[in-house]
């Protein structure tokens, strides 16, 4: 399993974890927010990761 951390805009985190969840992640997390950012980790399958 890998970790991917996401950086992205606020607005995004409905979106980053649809598709999170569609790609079959096997967990994911937010690791700090504000108002304008986000960090999300996604648990993923090794080859699920390309």
């Amino acid at each position: 399993m890998i970790i991917i951390e996401v950086i992205a805009p606020a607005t995004h985190e409905d979106s980053i974890i649809r598709l999170a969840k569609q790609n079959n992640a096997r967990d994911h997390w937010i690791s700090s927010r504000s108002d304008k950012q986000i960090a999300l980790k996604i648990l993923v399958e090794k080859d699920r990761s390309y």
